[in-house]
Formats: C-alpha cells, sequence, structure tokens
C-alpha cells in the first residue's frame, strides 16, 4: 500500500483460499547453506513498481 500510494481499506475474505493449497518454493535449504537473497523485499517490490510504472505505463 505504502509503495504505490494506495489509501483505500483492504478487506480479507475469509471465505475465500488464502494461497495456492501446495507451495512449491521453499529456501529454507539455501538460507541454511548461506545464501541471502541480494535486495530486500521491500526495495525489490518498490524497483518493480517503479520499472512498471515506467515501462509499462510510459510514466515516470
Amino acid at each position: 500500500m505504502s509503495i504505490v500510494g494506495y489509501r483505500g481499506n483492504i478487506i480479507f475474505d475469509s471465505s475465500k483460499p488464502d494461497g495456492v493449497i501446495k507451495k512449491l518454493l521453499n529456501v529454507d535449504i539455501m538460507l541454511d547453506l548461506g545464501w541471502k537473497p541480494k535486495i530486500e523485499m521491500q526495495k525489490g517490490i518498490k524497483e518493480t513498481y517503479n520499472w512498471y510504472k515506467k515501462i509499462v505505463l510510459n510514466k515516470e
């Protein structure tokens, strides 16, 4: 919400599924081996959103 500037409300509908039944991606083993992500989640979301605005929406 903060990255894209959304000021509305988000309403969670608990009657709907909350994700995929089987998660096929798990980085626990990689983390145990010493791997660390190069970009923090918030920064990655911000950079992706800025790319989207620039490339897809043609806005700076």
